[in-house]
């Protein structure tokens, strides 16, 4: 989040590149994704005839053209799964009341924005700004969740006139670093805290969404899924040799035991993970 340096690697670009990168990554044009009303924000991004050096200075770290959260989503998005820009979509089925496909709606390549070495170069990049360097947590370290690799890159963006104080906050966000597979885009227009131009609250609420949405999504902390898969290869072993002693299950102390009997007495809906404490919810 160095403005400066920014505004540095901008102008050793020129204006033309950086237009030409703008356009890459899809601003200043439609998305075509298939919702009514899409706004393009087209007459809101300078061409590079039309860019002053002040103009490439403050673009460069995101100020002075607007764009749609669609348009950051899917432009990030190829930032992080490898350089694939993907045409959005809302759905990736369309069935009936009783199950019958009526669509399947197929991903559909649009263009490559950048390398898959600069892709795992920004993953790293994206996993430090949560994590730090191992001693002190980054910009984005509220959205730490104990098990989860994340990245994410916090925005602030100044309304006008500059001089009133008030801010949009966002966090930008991808999980698990190591396999990425949902990304999360939280905006706050006015944050109602004192500092307005403090990106906290949407990292607290990204990682709200996380610990509700992962584990749906059958992805869970590290170490939970190993545990599940060396109870299940006890049980197998218990199913081959009935003399089989299983009481490598309760090695790891009390708390997988109680873990284990919880199990077993309801079905796990999702997980919730804090600094300290996972808790189960039936």
């Amino acid at each position: 989040s160095c403005n400066d340096a920014l505004m540095q690697i901008a102008g050793a670009l020129g204006s033309d590149k950086f237009y030409e990168y703008q356009r890459l990554f899809g601003f200043g044009q439609l998305t075509n994704v298939d919702l009514p009303g899409e706004a393009s924000a087209s007459t809101l991004l300078r061409t590079a005839e039309d860019m002053s050096e002040i103009d490439l200075a403050t673009e460069s770290f995101g100020q002075n053209y607007n764009v749609t959260m669609v348009q950051v989503a899917a432009a990030f998005s190829s930032l992080v799964n490898g350089g694939s820009y993907y045409k959005p979509h809302v759905v990736r089925q369309i069935s009936t009341e009783t199950g019958s496909t009526v669509e399947n709606v197929e991903k559909e390549l649009v263009r490559t924005t950048i390398s898959e070495d600069t892709s795992k170069w920004m993953l790293d990049a994206l996993h430090k700004t949560v994590e730090g360097d191992g001693q002190i947590k980054g910009t984005a370290g509220y959205v730490h969740i104990d098990g989860y690799e994340i990245g994410a890159k916090t925005g602030t963006g100044e309304k006008l006139p500059r001089d009133s104080g008030k801010c949009i906050v966002s966090l930008l966000s991808v999980a698990p670093v190591e396999d990425p597979q949902v990304v999360v885009y939280v905006l706050i227009d006015e944050p109602q805290t004192e500092n307005q131009g403090d990106s906290s609250l949407a990292s607290i609420m990204s990682r709200k969404i996380y610990e509700e949405m992962l584990p749906y999504l059958q992805i869970f902390p590290e170490g939970i899924q190993a545990e599940s898969e060396t109870e299940s290869e006890i049980e197998t072993a218990s199913e081959a040799d009935p003399q089989t002693d299983t009481s490598a299950a309760s090695e790891s102390g009390d708390e997988s035991q109680t873990q284990e009997n919880d199990q077993s007495s309801g079905t796990v809906s999702d997980v919730h993970t804090d600094d300290k404490t996972m808790v189960w919810k039936h």
